[in-house]
């Protein structure tokens, strides 16, 4: 309970002093949003509004601090909360994973702080970031299946199998792992008891994370009439990324991540093999592996490197220090006193490097200083979204209805705060068909040249619009009586 509320608090106060200067992580301030649109957009509550994009997972427990309407400039303190939540999770799963392993106390502590305080898992969380909310399900996935490789209990395969389906929710990518997972558990119970086993064993692996998924694909086809309507949403039309580059960023940073990734591969892969760590040895081998394949093949990455690549990074944090406290731990029938020697020496390599490219410039996206002091990274700036809703619920007048379009419109009617008169239309592309009726629309405009421009510059003389006023990028019209 301690390290829960320690680790919580320190996440809570840097998230607090990153939102302070309306510095916001935009997928953590969006699963508030649709939690917001489930409890307050209409007259009671309605899970169709969580939207059919954005994995679940996240905006469902952000439920958990959009329940209560708050003053709609607070809101982006929300994120924080769940961020912190998710780490301190992450902390007192992983110090009960040294103590089951037998690492020592004292290692066990400095292991712990390593992870939780580590810019990047640290900066997700602070954020609130839904990325953070892999870390404790990635551990827990990683024992659950490296506990089945050792005992052959079906329990902890059914747990690894939960919270896999747990982590398909909040991150789409992870299907790549799910699929790379199952075909790990399949050849081990294949060589453990031969075919008939190996099909049971999957049988019972895949069935919960089985009914989670069809679970989501079944609300996508009664509320929306399209099984798929997440899928084709979430990866369409985006650029291919560069392969070969995502393969050896995932490398380079993953190393940034976990210096101590080398040595813990190198005492389970010199280990014996029925004490191999399977779950955490598939986690990391596909991360590397599937960073460069998948990004072409889901087509959704953007932003930078580190942004391209936050589920890789999520999977090799969480398998990558696990990896290292098993290697410190005691073998059986020794102390293991060269094993371990051999592996700090393999963590002061790791750490060097990291230093040395931390140096030139190429290193860490935050210092560990300034990401305690809420200076965090992957956050962007808020405050034209905030001004713009500010604008905009002086411009409303009683019983009028707006159209929000652009992204991130969200954010914008999280702040404005009246969500029943606001309708969102997020997409680049203008929308198919007839707006619904309004009064004011507020627009952002794109930065590129294309179809939303043409389309913002017909508006008025189509809708019978006449320019309000202008905050940044967005812009606001208003419909006018025509002679």
């Amino acid at each position: 309970a301690l390290v829960f509320l320690l680790v919580g608090a320190v996440s809570l106060r840097a998230g607090y002093l990153s939102a302070e200067r309306w510095q916001v992580h935009w997928e953590g301030l969006a699963a508030v949003a649709h939690a917001h649109d489930v409890w307050h957009r209409q007259p009671e509550p309605r899970l169709s509004e969580i939207g059919f994009v954005q994995p679940p997972l996240p905006s469902v427990l952000a439920g958990l601090v959009a329940l209560r309407p708050a003053d709609p400039a607070d809101t982006r303190y929300a994120p924080a909360y769940l961020g912190a939540l998710a780490l301190g999770l992450t902390a007192v799963v992983f110090l009960a994973l040294c103590r089951a392993l037998g690492v020592p106390r004292p290692w066990s502590w400095l292991l712990t702080g390593a992870l939780v305080f580590h810019p990047v898992a640290f900066s997700h969380a602070a954020a609130g970031s839904p990325a953070a909310w892999l870390l404790p399900m990635l551990l827990g996935l990683a024992w659950g299946l490296d506990r089945w490789t050792a005992t052959g209990a079906l329990r902890p395969l059914l747990v690894a199998s939960l919270l896999l389906g747990a982590a398909l929710l909040t991150r789409y990518e992870m299907v790549l792992w799910a699929l790379l997972t199952a075909g790990a558990v399949g050849l081990v119970a294949a060589r453990q008891g031969g075919y008939r086993q190996a099909e049971g064993t999957l049988l019972a692996f895949l069935l919960p994370a089985g009914y989670l998924g069809a679970g989501w694909i079944a609300a996508c086809w009664l509320i929306q009439g399209d099984p798929w309507y997440f899928w084709r949403h979430t990866f369409a039309e985006q650029p291919l990324p560069n392969a070969q580059a995502l393969s050896l960023s995932a490398i380079y940073f993953s190393l940034l991540c976990c210096p101590f990734l080398p040595a813990g591969l190198y005492a389970a892969l010199t280990g014996p093999p029925p004490r191999r760590p399977l779950g955490s040895l598939v986690l990391v081998i596909g991360s590397l592996a599937l960073a460069g394949l998948g990004a072409p093949l889901l087509r959704r990455l953007s932003g930078d490197a580190w942004s391209q690549l936050t589920v890789p990074l999520m999977a090799t944090t969480a398998a990558g220090y696990p990896l290292f406290a098993r290697a410190l731990a005691p073998v059986r029938g020794g102390t293991g006193r060269k094993r371990r020697m051999l592996a700090w020496g393999l963590a002061a390599v790791g750490l060097a490097a990291v230093a040395y490219v931390d140096w030139r410039g190429a290193g860490l996206p935050r210092g560990p200083l300034e990401t305690w002091q809420g200076r965090l990274a992957f956050t962007d700036d808020c405050q034209a979204e905030a001004a713009a809703a500010v604008r905009l619920a002086g411009e409303l007048r009683p019983g009028e209805q707006a159209v929000i379009a652009g992204w991130p419109g969200f954010a914008v009617a999280l702040f404005e705060g009246e969500l029943p008169r606001l309708t969102l239309v997020p997409t680049a592309e203008p929308p198919a068909g007839e707006l619904p009726p309004f009064e004011v629309l507020l627009i952002r405009e794109p930065v590129e040249e294309g179809s939303m421009v043409a389309w913002q510059r017909q508006m008025p003389a189509r809708y019978g619009l006449e320019e309000q006023w202008r905050v940044d990028a967005w812009t606001c019209y208003r419909r006018v009586p025509r002679s």
